[in-house]
């Protein structure tokens, strides 16, 4: 339904991002009729519309709704991914300063309080450790009215794509998630990573269960709902107005009874979770 992460996430943070990879780069069909639905809603031109990547990367989704007349801007918590962005977003002749910026939480200048008509994310908040944090700056950077747009990996989903390694997640963070680690390089599954290219088995099962342990966090979906709520927002699921589940057959569920819950609670445990925000419009 949603492009999952591919095996270059780890390698893009060690990497220049190039003009090919914008080029190549495409925006999800959620995000980008979502964009444009609530660009309608607000009635401002594209231009004029304020959007944030919240975990942006090397930007690449920045440069690419840019090119689209969209007025977008990326944040992040390591400085090392903006660092990589220059030289591509340079070449495609989209580079300005403070396009990309450190957040607040990370020690950098962030974006000024409701500056955003809309701030989305993808495949970002399972990295999130203090999810309240986030959500907080989301939220304070969000203009009143304004909207928000996040995806990211179901938490019973059969393969952690990051790793692209089955059931790994769903497993304890301790020697019992190892050995399942270990299984799958002995099998073969593994993501490509550049960054492990030269290291033997071994030291690769470690990178991947380390990887697996500080840099992912899997919650249940009401963990992020009532995170927003508590700061102060409306939550929606957003799966079953994705563009390619509205048009495949799947969507028939929803006429008949239960349907429409029962295929919301098997999208968002088993693939992909879209949640849709909004900041109420006055305190």
């Amino acid at each position: 339904m949603v492009d999952d992460e591919g095996d270059c996430y780890v390698d893009d943070k060690y990497q220049p991002l190039t003009l090919r990879d914008i080029d190549s780069y495409r925006v999800d069909p959620g995000l980008q009729d979502f964009l444009e639905r609530k660009r309608a809603e607000a009635g401002v031109p594209r231009h004029e519309f304020r959007v944030l990547d919240f975990g942006c990367g090397r930007g690449q989704s920045v440069a690419l709704l840019r090119r689209q007349g969209w007025q977008a801007y990326g944040l992040e918590v390591d400085e090392q991914w903006i660092r990589y962005a220059e030289p591509g977003l340079r070449e495609a002749g989209l580079y300005e300063p403070g396009l990309l910026r450190i957040g607040k939480n990370a020690g950098g200048p962030g974006f000024d309080d409701g500056f955003f008509h809309l701030v989305y994310s993808s495949s970002v908040f399972e990295h999130v450790l203090d999810l309240p944090a986030a959500v907080g700056d989301i939220t304070r950077m969000t203009t009143a009215g304004g909207w928000g747009y996040h995806w990211f990996i179901g938490r019973w989903s059969p393969v952690e794509r990051h790793l692209d390694m089955p059931l790994v997640h769903w497993l304890p963070k301790n020697r019992l998630r190892w050995c399942m680690v270990a299984a799958a390089v002995l099998a073969g599954k593994e993501p490509g990573w550049k960054a492990v290219a030269a290291m033997d088995f071994w030291q690769r099962v470690n990178v991947y269960y380390d990887y697996s342990v500080r840099e992912t966090i899997y919650r249940p979906v009401t963990a992020y709902q009532n995170a927003f709520i508590d700061a102060g927002q409306q939550v929606e699921l957003e799966v079953l107005n994705h563009p390619r589940l509205r048009g495949s057959r799947l969507s028939a569920l929803n006429q008949i009874p239960g349907g429409k819950r029962m295929l919301e609670a098997l999208c968002t445990t088993f693939k992909i979770v879209i949640v849709s925000t909004q900041k109420p419009a006055t305190a």
